[in-house]
């Protein structure tokens, strides 16, 4: 809206003004809305890489046990390592046998101690295990860990595997 006046030079800066406001507008109302169309992060932005390992060891004066060790780190910044113990997050574990056509499940499912760490959550359980246990077929044996990140509505952030232990248990 131009406003009639006697000298050409006030209507151009009054149009300058009227269109600059309006541009001013069309960009605010732009960013409104692109701000309400934004979606949240994923909650496991943060999460990072999990490594795990498996230890098979004798329990030294019991002869015919065996330690069974998971432990493992799920990459993430201390304080959301924390943040997701506090949310009810928690850490797997089943033991498996490995064979040709179908793994059988040896143990679990097992809830790991965790923790918060300047290098993300980490985690880790035990157990002295038989070694009738482990003895999973003929032959030789192979023995893995699967372990799962889960939030607490039991769905999965994070999963692995461990090494293979091979033996004759």
């Amino acid at each position: 809206m131009v406003a009639h006046h006697d000298h050409p030079e006030e209507a151009t800066e009054v149009t300058i003004v009227s269109r600059t406001r309006n541009a001013i507008a069309v960009m605010a109302a732009a960013a409104a809305v692109t701000l309400v169309g934004l979606q949240a992060a994923p909650a496991d932005a943060a999460v990072g890489a999990m490594t795990t390992g498996l230890r098979v060891t004798p329990v030294v004066g019991q002869p015919g046990y065996h330690w069974v060790q998971v432990y493992g780190n799920v990459k993430m910044s201390q304080a959301e390592a924390q943040h997701l113990i506090n949310e009810g997050h928690n850490v797997v574990v089943r033991l498996w046998g490995e064979d040709q056509f179908s793994d059988d499940l040896l143990m679990g499912p097992y809830s790991a101690v965790r923790g918060a760490h300047y290098d993300g959550l980490w985690f880790s359980i035990a157990h002295k295990v038989p070694n009738s246990l482990l003895n999973e077929d003929w032959g030789r044996d192979e023995i893995y860990a699967g372990v799962r990140l889960v939030q607490p509505n039991t769905q999965t952030l994070r999963s692995a595997e461990t090494n293979r232990v091979v033996g004759s248990f």
